[in-house]
């Protein structure tokens, strides 16, 4: 019996960690550029290397579509923040996604204004 509630205790424990873990994620946007805050890493990537965003399907394992940024020398990095998951994403999360590229294109465009 207590066995059982020590394995039942830890699953509770380990679920809210990763339940946290996910909730952290986010874009940050900065004068500096952008800060793709993922699970267990940040990706910065300057306004200057950033040539357009596009919306996609992510690279790798994952599902669904994110905002795409690619830069300059025609790399590409996916913006697993914005990720929608889903199989077949709803009308609402792809019109979602276009929002947030498009301000983004208006941020980058603005950085790019103030500094040429």
């Amino acid at each position: 019996m207590v066995a059982r509630v020590i394995v039942i205790c830890s699953a509770v424990v380990i679920g809210l960690g990763i339940a946290i873990l996910i909730m952290r994620t986010c874009l940050v946007v900065s004068t500096d550029g952008l800060a793709d805050h993922r699970i267990f890493a940040v990706v910065r990537i300057p306004w200057e290397d950033i040539a357009a965003f596009e919306v996609d399907r992510p690279k790798g394992l994952w599902g669904g579509l994110c905002v795409t940024a690619i830069l300059r020398n025609g790399a590409t990095i996916d913006l697993m923040s914005t990720r929608a998951y889903s199989r077949v994403p709803s009308g609402r999360h792809v019109d979602e996604l276009y929002r947030i590229s498009w301000t983004l294109e208006e941020a980058a465009g603005s950085r790019a204004g103030q500094t040429g």
